[in-house]
């Protein structure tokens, strides 16, 4: 087993000490789940990931029938 020692901001802290608290387990155990669970898939195929999301570029209209969102995203946002 490794040792690593981490510096957390004061809100990641805090979760991390809610986190253990709520599971019953120490903050190096929690910290342990974190870790497990960013790595429990397969490793991450960026090429497939920006396939995939280039293919629903266009795919979906919008009720409104706005067209200029990549260039007024900020607007409607601010509108929603």
């Amino acid at each position: 087993m490794m040792k690593v020692e981490v510096e957390v901001s004061g809100a990641q802290e805090e979760r991390l000490r809610n986190l253990a608290e709520e599971q019953g387990i120490s903050v190096a155990e929690a910290i342990r789940l974190c870790v497990n669970r960013t790595f429990s898939g397969p490793p991450g195929d960026r090429k497939a990931l920006y396939d995939r999301a280039a293919r629903v570029i266009g795919a979906f209209k919008d009720v409104e029938g706005a067209t200029d969102l990549s260039i007024e995203h900020d607007r409607y946002l601010g509108e929603s």
